[in-house]
């Protein structure tokens, strides 16, 4: 990738990550770096992408693989005829604001959203003494298979 478009997918991650924290209270901080730091196109597989309109449930495939098309606050079809998606990312945020989830609720969570687990992990180790999940979870370096 040249640096030019990296740049830019950087920006728009920075850009994405505020505002799917915006809701997150008091966890907005930790959040917003994880929203940054792990790319959601990991877990999206092979691009071009599926997004779901939320008001149709019509899906419209990205123009492109560039990942830049993921940075919104939209579903993705996985697997499009179990009809299982990523989720929106803005409510994720949201939720585990209202939550300001301890321990118990992280552990939930994380082995509930296989792939959203590294999410989570991230906001986990920003926290003091919450480092047991982050010692268990996957390395971000490569992309996870979607089975």
């Amino acid at each position: 990738m040249n640096r030019k478009k990296t740049d830019r997918l950087a920006a728009c991650r920075q850009f994405y990550a505020k505002l799917a924290a915006a809701g997150g209270g008091q966890l907005r901080e930790d959040l917003e770096r994880a929203f940054e730091i792990v790319p959601r196109e990991y877990f999206l597989g092979a691009g071009p992408w599926f997004a779901v309109s939320s008001l149709s449930g019509m899906v419209v495939a990205t123009p492109t693989d560039d990942p830049i098309h993921v940075y919104q606050n939209v579903l993705f079809a996985l697997d499009r005829q179990k009809r299982i998606n990523n989720g929106e990312p803005f409510l994720h945020g949201q939720l585990l604001g209202a939550l300001s989830p301890g321990a118990e609720t992280w552990r939930f969570i994380s082995a509930v959203g296989r792939d959203t687990t590294p999410l989570f992990s991230h906001t986990w180790s920003a926290h003091p003494g919450r480092s047991l999940l982050t010692r268990s979870s996957r390395s971000w370096g490569t992309a996870p298979s979607k089975t």
